[in-house]
């Protein structure tokens, strides 16, 4: 599960497109002492496209006040980096 980013530049690269993902891989950590506040950690990866070898990788996280229902996490993750990327000029296809 992933998207692509057509005609992006990133970090002064900039291939035909990005494959982004995070590759099935994400934590969540309940918050203490405010109870019902949770972080989602995980990582992002970046390819050229879905399959390729990643080019680079960034650790991120955000805070929910309380978990999506029904539990789609990975959607949640995936708006959260949509939200945070620049695609001005771009388009993304979702995977």
């Amino acid at each position: 599960m992933g998207f692509t980013i057509s005609n992006y530049s990133l970090f002064g690269l900039q291939p035909q497109n990005f494959y982004v993902s995070i590759l099935g891989s994400y934590t969540i950590k309940k918050n203490h002492p405010v109870l019902g506040h949770y972080t989602i950690s995980y990582v992002v990866y970046y390819s050229s496209n879905k399959g390729q070898p990643v080019i680079t990788q960034k650790d991120q996280y955000f805070n929910l006040e309380q978990l999506p229902e029904p539990a789609d996490v990975y959607t949640a993750i995936y708006d959260e980096i949509k939200k945070n990327i620049d695609v001005s000029a771009s388009s993304i296809t979702d995977d």
